[in-house]
């Protein structure tokens, strides 16, 4: 059976693209996670930037508020120094007539001059600071932001890949499903024949002994064409053998009895298309399928050489031409032992 062969060729071509598209999902899923890893790791990178960027901030406002209290205590000096009568505080300073209290005077503006400078330089330097780390935090919180993007962009990328993977796997198991039921439809096929066999074995009177086994070797060609499957010849990926032989043979060709016997079955069998089946006596049976037309009814008797069917290709075969199976008590032989071997 041709169909079956063919069957079981695309089941095995199926298994490899199945263990193909497992690979790209199991690949497509990987770069799934390490695109989501990342992405955690820039998130979290990201809240660090932002939360530093917040503590600057907020730095920014302490050091605001220490200079607007340097600010201050700048305007309570100048309001000191002013007053000292109304006038300038060097006029002030220039007029004094007790050197103790000049040398005050002195010294506390000194102080103070300095440690307003000192403050003004640690507010620059602080202010300096600051400016820099918020360029280098907001930068880096650009380039994150970017990152960020790109990957979930990748990550929804690789994700559409992976259900397209799984989208091809699931129609592929379905496929695989669909192929599955008719290579076992087709095997019930086989199996249905060998429970008609039986049944015709047991069914059957033993019929006029024709000395079938001594013919061996001698038995008439039942067509003429070119066997193009033998017996024993793996088919279904090396699952199943054939069990008979194929002669190619074109449409309308007849198919002649190899021996004589009686027609114990004459119709049609799915899987083997319009079948005749001879008794020849001693446990000996000839099968003949996938004719287009039948010549004989059960019950009728014919000699060998006696035309007995027309080939074709009943049955579904892709090909023209004759089914030929010789059992020998149930089992199946080699019908080109059987035939005679000068044609």
């Amino acid at each position: 059976m041709e169909e079956l062969n063919a069957l079981d060729a695309w089941l095995d071509d199926a298994d490899r693209r199945m263990t193909d598209l497992q690979r790209d999902l199991a690949a497509a899923d990987r770069g799934v996670a390490a695109a989501g890893g990342r992405l955690r790791e820039v998130d979290a990178e990201l809240a660090r930037t932002r939360a530093k960027l917040s503590e600057l901030a907020e730095e920014r406002v302490e050091i605001e508020a220490r200079r607007m209290t340097q600010a201050r205590r700048i305007a309570a000096h100048v309001r000191d120094a002013y007053r000292y009568s109304g006038r300038d505080f060097f006029k002030v300073l220039l007029n004094q007539d007790d050197p103790t209290a000049f040398d005050r005077m002195i010294r506390y503006h000194g102080y103070f001059n300095r440690a307003r400078l000192d403050a003004l330089e640690e507010y620059r330097q602080v202010l300096v600071t600051i400016g820099e780390n918020e360029r280098a935090a907001l930068d880096r919180r650009q380039f994150l932001a970017t990152q960020q993007e790109e990957l979930a962009r990748r990550r929804q990328t690789l994700a559409a890949r992976s259900d397209e993977r799984e989208s091809l796997i699931d129609g592929l198991s379905r496929e695989v499903s669909d192929r599955e039921a008719q290579r076992r439809r087709l095997t019930e096929d086989r199996a249905r024949l060998e429970a008609l066999l039986a049944e015709l074995r047991r069914r059957v009177r033993e019929a006029e002994a024709t000395q079938f086994a001594e013919s061996r070797g001698r038995l008439n060609w039942p067509v003429a064409g070119r066997v193009v499957r033998h017996f024993g010849q793996p088919r279904a990926g090396g699952r199943l053998q054939w069990e008979g032989v194929y002669f190619e043979a074109r449409p309308g060709t007849e198919v002649k009895a190899i021996h004589g016997g009686r027609v114990v079955f004459a119709d049609w069998l799915r899987g083997f298309g319009l079948l005749t089946i001879l008794d020849h006596g001693d446990g000996h049976m000839s099968l003949y399928g996938n004719a287009d037309v039948l010549f004989k009814e059960v019950g009728d008797w014919v000699e060998g050489g006696e035309p007995i069917a027309a080939a074709g290709r009943s049955g579904g075969q892709a090909e023209s031409g004759l089914y030929l199976e010789v059992r020998a008590n149930g089992r199946p032989t080699n019908p080109i032992a059987w035939l005679e071997r000068n044609q």
